[in-house]
């Protein structure tokens, strides 16, 4: 088990992150997450929202990730879980798609989302 200090030094030290630091905050960011620790001292973890536009504080489940593995390997599971939550969404609008209006253009949209995603996860595998 990790702590949150020994996360935040090891989101320091990890390949492909970037430090933001201000008179109030200290910030890594990466591509799905961020830590931060504010000068209270006080570190939280934040995953992306499903929009991809905001950061929500990890759930519980999410922080088992980074308290089991570290930074790495809890990056890496937000990641999978992110992809999958996305695909799952997608799939689910396919599916009503095709039992409702069934429109072509809106399916193969969908289709090339879904595959965009497939293949960024595919990115993810990768350079794990």
């Amino acid at each position: 088990m990790y702590s949150l200090s020994e996360i935040l030094s090891q989101a320091c030290d990890a390949k492909g992150t970037t430090v933001m630091i201000d008179p109030y905050l200290f910030s890594v960011i990466t591509n799905c997450c961020k830590i931060t620790e504010d000068n209270l001292g006080k570190i939280s973890i934040f995953a992306i929202g499903s929009s991809g536009e905001y950061y929500n504080p990890c759930t519980k489940s999410q922080m088992h990730y980074f308290y089991s593995g570290g930074w790495n390997e809890g990056v890496y599971n937000l990641q999978v879980e992110v992809h999958a939550q996305k695909l799952k969404a997608i799939d689910e609008k396919i599916k009503v798609e095709r039992e409702g209006k069934n429109r072509y253009v809106k399916i193969e949209t969908l289709y090339r989302s879904r595959q965009s995603i497939v293949d960024s996860y595919q990115k993810v595998i990768t350079n794990f």
